[in-house]
This record gives C-alpha cells, structure tokens and sequence, in this order.
C-alpha cells in the first residue's frame, strides 16, 4: 500500500487531538482544584463568622431554626448553605437556615477527634471545626453549602467549542500542507525516474513554491555529483588500463611473431625472449596493482595487522627493488635512532606497506637521470616515525598536484617513461587505510615525499569474512 496524503494526515490529525485533549483536560482539572479551593476558602469564612460569634457570646436567646410562625426561615427548606452549631454532647444550639436533617454522630466524633474535618453531608458540602471559647466552652461548628456547578460547566462547554474548532482548522490546514508537500514530493519523484543512465549530468531543480525541500534537492544533487564523478572515474578506469595492457600486450604480440617468422641466431632470440619478459613482467605488475586497488575498494576485503620493525621492512623492501632493477639505488640512513626499541614497532599490514614503500622507491629511481633515491627514516619529539623519500626526478607541476593520486594519470613531463600510472593512487589508498599522513614537496632538484606515522598504532584488525 502507498503512502497518501489520508494517512498522513490521519497521523497528524490522531497525534494534534492527543495534545489538545490533554491540554484541555489540564485546564479543566486545574480550574477544578481552583473552584474546590475558593469554595473551602468560603466554608472556612463562615466558620469564622460563628467562632466570633462564639467568642462574644451573641447566640440569639432561641435558635431561629425552631422558631415558628412568622419567622420565614423556618418555612425556607431549599436553602444553598448554612452554618450549624452543636455543642459537645451532639445537641444543635443555633443554625441559620433550617436543617432538617442532624448530622450523624459519627461524623460529630471525626470532627472531635482531628478538630477539623472536611466531608460531604447529603447534597452539601460541609466543613467542620471543633472551637473553643474564651470561657473554655467548646462548640462544633458546621459549615456547609451546594457548590456552584455553573462556571465549570461553562467551562466545558467552551473546551468543547473551542478543540472542535481548532480540530476542524487544523484539519483543513494539515490537509492543504499535506496536498502541497506530497505534490512537491511527486515532482521530485517524477524528475528522478526521468534521470538515466546517460544522462547524469542533469540536476533536480530548485523550486522557490517548495522551500522545505530545497534541503533533500541538494543531498540528492550532491549524490548525483558523486555517482557522476564515480562514473567518470571508472570509464577513465576501463580506458586506462586497456591502453596500459594494449601496449605491452601488442609488443608480446609483435615479438612473438618476429620469432615465428623469422630465423635468429640464440643472442637475438633471447633478446627478443627479454623484451617478451619485460612486457610480461609489466602486465603482471599492472595486474597485481589493479588487484589491491578492488581489494581496497571491496568492502568483504580482509585485511590483517600485525606489529613490525619498520626498519627492516625498509631493508627488505630495497633489497627487492635492487634486485628486480639491477640499475637502481637506493640510499637509506637513520637519521636518529629513538631511546627505545619499542619506536621500531608499527602495528599495520606488513605486505601493504611493503607495496607503498616500494612504488615510491621505484618512481624516484625511474624518475631520476641517474636512477638513484634516497630514503630516510626519523622520528619526531612525540615518538611518531617518519620517512623521507628523495629523487631527482622533474618535480610534480601546479596543473598535476590536484591529479597525480588519480588511477592511470601520467603527467606529459613523464609520459615518455614506461609505467602504469597506478603507483601512487595505490600508495595513497594504502596509507589512509593506516592512517598514516603522506605530504610531498618540491625539492631542488626533484621531489621529496614524506610519510608521517600516526602517534599510537593503528590496532584495527578487520576480520575474515567468510
């Protein structure tokens, strides 16, 4: 079932009602108490009046409630309030108006007992107090009343109008706002379907009727941009590697059939079989490059870290280099070794690292004239480990900064020098996966970069998935 504007005006609607009806019924129950207070407020005023009364012994020589005859009290039985006086032994000695009815004798005792004591006799309402006077003479005075029921049920009568009406408004205002949001909402939609695949340059547009959208327009204009951008870099992706495997692909090609062809002595043949080889061995650096970048990229990736000696990961990783490119050198030094052995240590992926350590080792040497790149390994003032990767290379200009991390960039001073353009994306993703800061600057000549080590070791391990 859909989401219509009935639903979600029903909502509102359920959830505005339960608000008003407790807030109304607060307002009610509040100005009950407030009516019940001015009520005792008045019982305990005539109360005072017969205590003073009391205390000035003026109670009239008969009480006028058993005078007969022309007295107009004693016909008066309907009466809205009166005050009643007894004395201890329960007999009533003066009453304002006629009571026909004597309270019982129990709650003449409730009243001796706790000398106040507020009750309900018949259809009053009725306060009682025990008094003493000044000759030691005690009294219970009776004070009792019909409430007035008629401003509260004024009140409710104007609760009633009142969450009728604002219902009713509320009502029509949801119902217009409802209509207005999900129209906007349907244009949105609308829009979004009309998106293809080949067409993610367009944008949802702005609307000035829909401001409260304008929020969601841009996130959804920002995840276009990114989808766009993603897009953008997997074709370049796709185009990229298929020119970098193209070329060593079509000279294995070419060389493979100079063999078949024609007749060579063993040295030009095994020339050839080199060439052949050196192809091969580029592919399959592209290929193992390309396959750590999807596994970076994979979520079910499975990467484990471990502690290791930094320096000897340095070692290790020269003396592969060396050994691949005879021609190469790397210089490495310390500049200043820590206090303590326990600096060496680096908790990450020992292969990972390798393979960034050596990308940046191979692009100086191939970079620079004379092959050659100095490494440095230091540490800071805070412990943190630092290392320094120097060449003579020709220096990364302004118009590459923003590039040179992107999948199968080749900056034009470099493009006549065989590689694949992996290298440093693959470094870069390397190192922000173990947090380690990779800053580059122009050195005179070539360039320098440094990678800076985060202070505590990264001791994320993300577990094998299954």
């Amino acid at each position: 079932m859909g989401y219509t504007p009935q639903k979600s005006l029903l909502r509102f609607l359920l959830i505005v009602v339960g608000v008003l009806g407790i807030a109304f019924f607060s307002i009610y129950f509040l100005f009950q108490l407030d009516l019940d207070r001015k009520f005792e407020q008045e019982l305990q005023a005539r109360v005072d009046i017969a205590s003073g009364m009391i205390a000035r012994n003026q109670f009239p020589s008969r009480p006028p409630s058993f005078i007969e005859g022309g007295n107009p009290l004693s016909l008066s039985y309907a009466y809205k309030e009166n005050v009643t006086v007894y004395d201890l032994e329960g007999n009533r000695v003066f009453a304002l108006n006629p009571s026909p009815a004597g309270l019982q004798p129990e709650l003449l005792n409730m009243i001796r007992l706790y000398r106040e004591h507020r009750f309900t006799h018949e259809h009053y309402e009725a306060l009682g107090v025990l008094f003493s006077n000044e000759l030691g003479s005690q009294y219970i005075i009776i004070a009792e009343a019909i409430p007035d029921q008629g401003n509260l049920f004024n009140l409710i009568i104007i609760l009633m109008v009142v969450f009728i009406c604002l219902v009713a408004m509320i009502m029509a205002g949801g119902w217009f706002f409802a209509q207005r949001t999900l129209s906007s909402v349907g244009d949105l939609s609308d829009q979004v379907k009309g998106l293809a695949p080949s067409d993610l340059g367009r944008r949802i547009a702005m609307d000035s009727q829909r401001k409260e959208l304008d929020g969601l327009v841009s996130t959804f204009n920002s995840l276009l941009d990114r989808i766009q951008d993603a897009f953008r870099v997997q074709k370049l992706f796709l185009a990229n590697m298929a020119h970098e495997m193209r070329n060593p692909l079509q000279g294995i090609m070419t060389d493979i059939q100079r063999v078949t062809d024609q007749q060579y002595a063993d040295d030009d043949r095994n020339k050839v079989l080199k060439e052949v080889l050196s192809d091969v061995r580029e592919l399959n650096e592209v290929a193992d490059k390309l396959m750590i970048l999807a596994r970076q990229e994979s979520e079910q990736s499975v990467i484990l870290f471990h502690p290791f000696r930094i320096d000897e990961l340095i070692w290790q990783t020269r003396a592969s280099l060396v050994k691949t490119n005879p021609e190469y050198q790397v210089l490495f030094e310390i500049t200043n070794l820590p206090e303590s052995e326990e600096h060496l240590i680096i908790q990450g992926n020992e292969l990972l690292i390798k393979t960034a350590l050596l990308n940046l080792m191979d692009n100086g040497c191939k970079f620079s004239p004379d092959h050659q790149v100095k490494v440095r390994l230091g540490f800071q003032p805070d412990g943190r480990a630092e290392i320094r990767i120097s060449d003579q290379g020709p220096g990364i200009t302004e118009s590459d900064r923003t590039r040179i991390f992107e999948p199968f960039y080749r900056s034009e001073k470099t493009a006549h020098i065989r590689g694949s353009g992996v290298g440093l994306a693959l470094v870069d993703g390397i190192l922000k996966m173990h947090h380690i800061q990779l800053m580059y600057e122009e050195a005179d000549p070539g360039t320098e970069f440094l990678m800076t080590f985060p202070r505590k070791p990264v001791s994320l391990i993300i577990p094998e998935s299954e």
